[in-house]
């Protein structure tokens, strides 16, 4: 995934660095997406899309690398993803955006310098009687002229995004969550918090446990849902099972359990195979028993003249555990050699505006079943809080909150789990008796 900051075009065109090859055919899926506030979120909405590809066969060549548009962009931010499905990633070297052409009509008394003024976000649009003439004037007659470059205006004062507001939320008991990070602040402003691997998997799936904490009271905020994808390396092992000497299984070592996995990404050197793989991992029930889950399922083919050797396969389940397995029937053939094992997880953002206080600190807590999504007046102006320049802020590490009895239960898993808390409860009554032992009888 690759992005762009722009502001305010309306065409987007891209350039390939490919002029080497003789007969170049693409067919790849070009979309163009914007963030937007839905449902006090942020998420991205399509803008366009369109197939590019670019022919060059006996000298003529024909390309197509535009997607329209047609309409304001309002955010600083775009996205422009390119769906490669088996072909190689392409190579981009430019992206240039496009604009209607718009002039500006005005009537000079007399020659001379005018001051023409512009980018300021908070004035409300112009209103003149010369408006009502504007189809009249369309057409007029009128002398073309070159303003000077774009120049700073001495007397600006940059404006702080959400200036007037007070970005306050309710109080909060923090007792219930688990987790919390420290979120260190540098400046005054708008800022933004990517969510990384360790708060990915202890948070709840859709984040509604999450709360930005200062002094007991909680900071507005909003979820951004990017289409970013981040890489992680994953520790690979063959662990194959010697009563199917046909089957070739990988254990997948990941930095987490639970991590939200999108896909997982391997190569391979071997030139020519046909496999059906299969993407599982094992569970644990209520009662202690393992069983197997499948998570993915997909087919790869690999003949001499395909370019690429990588392997992509789609998660259709979130993983519960932090090992994942890999594994392939090899019927007749050899065995297929296997490395550069990744998964991939979303990127997801905490949108919010604070100022740094080195003695009432900022709190990102996480980790409470029981919480509910929160719900922020923050949504009203979302759109500024968007088109402002953000701080990006890295959280310190984690803190868990939680008793040493919890953690120690939390490690166990199935029957282990019943035995130590029916011990733990056998300890508390035989305590209880030893203490009534010692209590004064009471008198008849």
């Amino acid at each position: 995934n690759w992005y762009v900051r722009r502001s305010r075009r309306r065409f987007w065109k891209g350039e390939l660095d490919d002029d080497k090859r003789e007969l170049l055919v693409l067919s790849e899926l070009e979309q163009l997406t914007v963030p937007e506030i839905a449902e006090d979120s942020i998420r991205e909405r399509t803008l366009g899309d369109a197939v590019a590809y670019r022919v060059d066969v006996d000298g003529k060549s024909e390309t197509h690398l535009d997607i329209p548009v047609e309409q304001q962009i309002k955010p600083r931010e775009l996205f422009l993803l390119i769906r490669n499905q088996d072909s190689p990633p392409l190579s981009i070297n430019a992206v240039r955006g496009e604009r209607r052409l718009v002039r500006l009509i005005f009537f000079a008394h007399q020659p001379g310098h005018y001051s023409l003024l512009s980018g300021n976000s908070q004035c409300p649009p112009p209103r003149y009687d010369l408006s009502a003439l504007s189809e009249q004037l369309r057409n007029a007659a009128a002398t073309e002229v070159e303003p000077s470059s774009l120049a700073p205006n001495p007397k600006y004062k940059a404006p702080e995004a959400l200036a007037a507001l007070t970005l306050i939320g309710a109080k909060i008991d923090v007792a219930k969550w688990k987790f919390r990070k420290l979120v260190p602040l540098t400046q005054s402003g708008a800022q933004q918090i990517e969510l990384d691997p360790d708060l990915l998997a202890h948070a709840l799936p859709d984040q509604r446990d999450l709360r930005l904490v200062r002094e007991e009271r909680q900071i507005p905020f909003l979820l951004e849902q990017t289409s970013i994808s981040r890489p992680i390396q994953l520790n690979a092992a063959l662990v194959n099972d010697l009563k199917t000497p046909m089957l070739s299984r990988w254990s997948l070592k990941m930095p987490q359990a639970a991590l939200p996995t999108t896909r997982v990404v391997c190569t391979s050197a071997s030139p020519l195979f046909h496999r059906q793989m299969r993407l599982w991992e094992e569970v644990t029930d209520e009662r202690g028993d393992k069983f197997p889950r499948e998570l993915g399922r997909a087919t790869w083919d690999q003949t001499p003249a395909k370019a690429t050797r990588e392997f992509i396969i789609q998660l259709n389940a979130r993983p519960q555990s932090d090992t994942l397995f890999l594994e392939t029937n090899n019927g007749d053939n050899p065995a297929i050699e296997m490395r550069e094992f990744r998964c991939y997880y979303p990127v997801t953002r905490v949108v919010f505006k604070a100022a740094p206080d080195s003695t009432h600190p900022v709190w990102l807590y996480y980790g409470n079943r029981e919480a509910s999504a929160p719900h922020y007046d923050l949504s009203l102006v979302a759109g500024e809080l968007l088109r402002a320049d953000r701080a990006t802020v890295v959280s310190d590490g984690e803190e868990n909150l939680s008793s040493k009895a919890e953690r120690v239960g939390e490690t166990l898993t199935g029957s282990a789990r019943y035995i130590f808390w029916g011990a733990l409860g056998l300890v508390v009554v035989v305590l209880l008796g030893l203490i009534s032992r010692f209590l004064p009888k009471s008198q008849q």
